[in-house]
């Protein structure tokens, strides 16, 4: 059984003109987010082993917060098709990329977390609306999958274990 953590960047800053949506930071409620959901993580012992990582700044940004609670740090692929590609090319990077690792967290955006979420959450346990909502930034669905390779992954198998949302970690 292989774990799978699929987040949501923090809130980024939406206040002035950036060269490209990509180059949007983090804003201060964003960073605080990330670190609480770090924290959590370590707290919870859902620290991956693998990170794939959407390369637009505030995906990197949160990572690197998240990061500071952990004792490991795992190795991290930053990748194209993880930026506004969609959920098919969101779960083909986990099955090329995901490797052996047992825990593998993927960083990236909104709509297409939730719609990784929503694809691959068992059919008779497929609330995602009720369950996931919008899927808000810093939120963290953590899904277990019955197989023993990522290339493995299959629509609709995984297990939704948790849902965290940052605002809720106190």
């Amino acid at each position: 059984m292989l774990q799978l953590y699929l987040l949501r960047h923090a809130k980024s800053d939406w206040s002035a003109d950036y060269e490209d949506d990509a180059s949007r930071p983090l804003n201060s409620r964003g960073i605080a987010a990330a670190l609480r959901v770090g924290v959590f993580m370590k707290q919870r012992s859902i620290v991956p082993n693998r990170v794939l990582c959407s390369p637009a700044k505030r995906s990197r940004e949160t990572l690197k917060l998240l990061r500071q609670s952990w004792k490991t740090k795992p190795p991290i692929s930053v990748l194209p098709e993880l930026y506004l590609q969609g959920h098919d090319a969101i779960i083909e990077a986990i099955r090329a990329e995901g490797g052996k690792a047992r825990r593998l967290l993927v960083t990236t955006h909104n709509p297409d977390i939730a719609d990784t979420a929503s694809e691959l959450i068992e059919k008779s346990r497929r609330k995602t609306s009720e369950t996931l909502g919008k899927f808000p930034t810093a939120a963290l669905a953590c899904l277990a999958c019955p197989i023993d390779r990522w290339k493995d992954l299959e629509p609709r198998t995984a297990k939704l274990i948790a849902f965290i949302r940052a605002k809720e970690i106190r």
